[in-house]
């Protein structure tokens, strides 16, 4: 008998030996397989409809082109892109594993997260610079501004958000400006819980295409991880459904563990096909740079790690094929920045600037070490196949890859060079996302596939106990959350009542209230103008003319309640210059607000006005 010829397929290991090249998905097939089809079919449209976005908001950036206009043109082509999704979904790839009934599994274990990201409420304050930018946009219909908080778009953006290349809000903003959903409700309530659904999906993809032991062990355990990921702000559990509708957010949870899952998908498929992923990854590389600043470097990141794991697999000339199609914009983007940017003048300091990355990310103790063995298990399933969680050749290598470049990432002089690159220290410790590390967590239990069931079975349960004894849990008050409504405002109820009745009141003049209830009042409205936000946003306008930055510091440090003896002697000629007409905040302000009336009290803050 003749010997039977082993597939590209099957020595990348992304497939069973003599798994069939290509399948139909009839209306005979399977409903699992329907399902996982029709799931990767509505991702690759997303990547494809947000990268045609970002080519449109740059072109934006550069031209006079009507804000609404563009928005129309996008419309139109995603819907030929849902079109051409919709028709490749009848036809698997032949890289692709068969479907089964743990995508059904999978799919809900996405459900389930989407349903808690959607009550989960941890504020964040980067939502000052994010969503309130997403509201301007909505109201105005215009993209390309500048600073959106203090002047209403007069002024230059930050050192460090200019060029502001990040599409991400401009997406938001220009939907709700069209269609007129409020931004808090299209981001809040609609965006948060279909992002978390596929970050879990994106997640299980990358599982897949490593062809990981006990796959959907590892996925549940891997969430569990995320989950328990409090209360370290740059946590991979804040910066995943805690945070998920911030762009960069979706960056780490989303576009990672997918770039890893295609470019896997990429190097297994035969080389006649490298053109349509090569295309795909291209697509992954402008989406990231839409999504954050981060995005310049940290896809290029994962991308090199998955060329140097294709390497190791003998499919180098593949990986730096898809190197070279998904880097090529994030280089264009961050090429543009340092030429015509204003990075040299972000400030380089700040309270976790000290710090290892690593430790600003994972922190110490338990948590840490688990991750530390995680690492651990990654470097031995490359020197052991026996001991590797992940059967397909490539995701041994691409794991164990990861891993070294974190540990490179972790040396000072490296960490230096990144923020020399970037300008910035707090974009440059995100080098780290390009571990995989819940992936990593999730896989810890198949070090031990071979054993026999009992200790198996043992080890995960230990793993998952000590996740979760040794974490805090997202929606925990020492993480500075807790639940609300579905699908409601990720801000405190208490800021959120205050801010209503700011916008309510729109007495005129600036209103004077702390960042949280500032940051709460720009995602609802940009009619207002504030006295100021986060004070780092204040300081970087002292040399602005007209900006009064002395005097708007002295009134935000009152209302923060951290005003010094010079702070406070300037709040009455503050007051008159900047002319405020409410002010918001601890009951003792009264004693330097003679003539103010009593207006409103809060469930936290008392608020005067001088009308």
């Amino acid at each position: 008998m003749e010997p039977r010829t082993v597939s590209q397929d099957e020595l990348a290991g992304s497939v069973p030996p003599g798994a069939p090249r290509r399948t139909r998905r009839g209306p005979h097939a399977p409903r699992s397989a329907l399902v996982a089809d029709a799931v990767d079919g509505a991702l690759v449209w997303a990547v494809g409809a947000l990268a045609l976005w970002t080519v449109l908001y740059h072109v934006v950036l550069v031209t006079p082109l009507d804000g609404p206009v563009v928005w129309y043109v996008w419309a139109v082509g995603a819907g030929v892109l849902a079109v051409v999704a919709a028709l490749r979904v009848r036809t698997a790839s032949p890289s692709r594993p068969a479907r089964g009934t743990r995508d059904l599994v999978a799919a809900a274990v996405g459900v389930a997260a989407a349903a808690l990201s959607s009550v989960l409420v941890r504020p964040d304050l980067d939502d000052a610079a994010y969503m309130v930018r997403t509201t301007w946009i909505a109201d105005h219909g215009w993209m390309d501004v500048g600073d959106v908080i203090l002047s209403d778009g007069r002024w230059p953006g930050l050192p460090s958000q200019t060029p502001y290349v990040a599409s991400f809000e401009a997406l938001a903003g220009m939907t709700s400006h069209v269609t007129g959903v409020s931004a808090g409700t299209l981001v809040y309530g609609l965006y948060v819980p279909a992002a978390t659904f596929a970050a879990v999906w994106a997640l299980w993809s990358l599982l897949r295409a490593w062809r990981v032991r006990w796959p959907l062990l590892a996925l549940v355990l891997a969430m569990v991880y995320v989950c328990w990921g409090g209360p370290i702000n740059a946590s991979w559990g804040n910066l995943h459904l805690g945070r998920i509708w911030q762009g960069k957010v979706t960056l780490l949870a989303v576009l990672v563990p997918l770039a890893y899952a295609w470019l896997a998908a990429a190097v297994a498929a035969p080389r006649r096909e490298l053109p349509r992923h090569a295309l795909r990854v291209a697509c992954l590389g402008v989406v990231a740079v839409g999504l954050s600043p981060a995005g310049v470097f940290v896809l290029p990141g994962v991308l090199a790690v998955a060329a140097a794991g294709a390497a190791l697999g003998r499919r180098a000339r593949t990986g730096l094929v898809l190197l070279a199609a998904g880097s090529l914009y994030p280089v264009l983007g961050g090429v543009a920045t340092l030429l015509v940017g204003r990075t040299s003048g972000a400030g380089q300091t700040s309270a976790a600037s000290a710090l290892n990355p690593w430790v600003r990310t994972l922190g110490v103790g338990v948590p840490a070490t688990v991750v530390a063995l995680a690492a651990a298990a990654a470097i031995l399933g490359l020197a052991s196949r026996r001991l590797a969680a992940a059967r397909a050749p490539l995701g041994r290598t691409t794991a164990a890859a990861s891993v070294l470049a974190g540990l490179v990432i972790a040396l000072p002089a490296a960490n230096d060079l990144l923020v020399r690159v970037m300008g910035t220290e707090s974009i440059a410790w995100r080098a780290v996302w390009v571990v995989p590390v819940p992936a990593l967590v999730g896989m810890l239990p198949g070090v031990v596939a071979r054993l026999r069931p009992e200790p198996r079975a043992l080890l995960a349960v230990g793993v998952c106990t000590v996740v979760v004894g040794s974490g805090t849990p997202l929606w925990s008050a020492a993480n500075h959350a807790g639940f609300g409504p579905p699908g409601g405002w990720k801000t405190a109820s208490a800021d959120l009542g205050l801010a209503r009745w700011i916008v309510a009141r729109d007495a005129g003049g600036r209103y004077l209230a702390r960042d949280e209830v500032v940051a709460t009042v720009g995602t609802i409205t940009s009619r207002l103008s504030p006295v100021g936000t986060r004070p780092g946003y204040i300081t970087a306008y002292d040399d602005e003319p007209g900006a009064l930055a002395a005097q708007r510091w002295a009134l935000q440090m009152w209302a923060e309640g951290a005003a010094g003896p010079g702070e406070l002697a300037q709040v009455p000629d503050a007051l008159e210059a900047l002319d405020v007409r409410v002010v918001c905040g601890a009951p003792d302000m009264a004693a330097l607000l003679p003539g103010w009336q009593p207006a409103h009290q809060g469930a936290t803050d008392s608020c005067w006005s001088r009308d």
